[in-house]
């Protein structure tokens, strides 16, 4: 487990997890859960696509243009009615995500519960990848 990660964790109090891009989903590497924190459905080694987790929505609001259009192009599986699962609102999705600097998802897998009423987005900063030597 990482030291950063730990540290996110005590500081947010929320679940903390490290997702990458693996084509057009978001693998997650490692969790971090928090009791009385927000419901969160996914786990270590579990995918999503980029369109449905705040991860993914992250990594393909700073992605790569193409990526972008490739998945704009479809098809978008809406799991609920948030799923921003239509060309138009994925596009207003990623510009907000883009101003704002996070992605906050409620909803857009399983129903939104949550165990408490507050609930806080946590911030995530994306990198590109680095070209390998």
């Amino acid at each position: 487990m990482s030291p950063f990660m730990e540290g996110v964790h005590d500081v947010v109090g929320h679940h903390v997890q490290l997702g990458v891009l693996d084509g057009d989903e978001v693998l997650f590497l490692e969790r971090l859960s928090a009791p009385n924190a927000v419901i969160n459905y996914t786990r270590t080694a579990g995918r999503l696509p980029l369109y449905a987790s705040s991860s993914g929505l992250v990594l393909l609001a700073q992605g790569p243009v193409g990526l972008r259009e490739r998945m704009l192009a479809g098809p978008l599986t809406a799991y609920t009615p948030a799923t921003p699962a239509t060309p138009s609102r994925l596009r207003a999705t990623l510009a907000e995500v883009r101003q704002q600097g996070y992605a906050y998802c409620p909803g857009y897998v399983h129903a939104d519960r949550r165990r408490r009423p507050r609930s806080r987005p946590a911030l995530v900063e994306a990198h590109p990848p680095r070209p390998r030597p």
